[in-house]
């Protein structure tokens, strides 16, 4: 992996979660394009399970550390995305801020399909035309997953690219 990462250009995502089981992880993942194809590469360099709570402090820590056990350099990180909870943006702008020092600029981003979740959330929780719409969507997801004669006719139905299965929506 160092091979595959040595002096590229890439970016990093981290996000720490609590798993149904109550324990704490936080992971971070190493993104880069490959100039010769243009392919998008996404390397996992750990998950980390945590004592305590979150900080933005020890989230900046292990993902320093494991851009170490790479050779991983602030100098080609080019940006830094992580959700938009506060936490994360404390962690975010702390990157930001340690590559600023080193002399060097970074941007932090806020994840996309995070913050389009919250918005959904809030459309769909505020607007009472929309009363029922996201429990109406969930079972009609439930349906095409409990039907296998439903699903294959959903596929089917799909004329462009890789056939997509309905997913159920994740409570973050």
């Amino acid at each position: 992996m160092k091979h595959i990462l040595f002096d590229r250009y890439f970016s990093l995502t981290t996000d720490s979660w609590t798993s149904v089981a109550h324990n704490s992880y936080t992971t971070c993942t190493a993104h880069f394009i490959d100039k010769a194809t243009w392919e998008l590469h996404s390397i996992v360099l750990g998950i980390h399970e945590k004592d305590g709570s979150s900080t933005a402090a020890a989230t900046v820590d292990y993902v320093e550390h494991q851009m170490s056990l790479f050779d991983l350099q602030y100098g080609k990180m080019v940006a830094v995305v992580t959700d938009t909870e506060a936490t994360m943006i404390s962690a975010g702008q702390m990157f930001v801020e340690n590559r600023r020092v080193r002399g060097s600029v970074t941007k932090w981003h806020g994840c996309v399909d995070y913050l389009l979740e919250l918005v959904t959330g809030i459309a769909f929780k505020d607007l009472l035309k929309s009363h029922g719409t996201m429990s109406a969507c969930r079972n009609f997801i439930i349906f095409f997953n409990s039907s296998t004669q439903a699903m294959t006719k959903l596929l089917a139905k799909q004329s462009v690219g890789r056939a997509v299965k309905p997913i159920q929506d994740v409570s973050t």
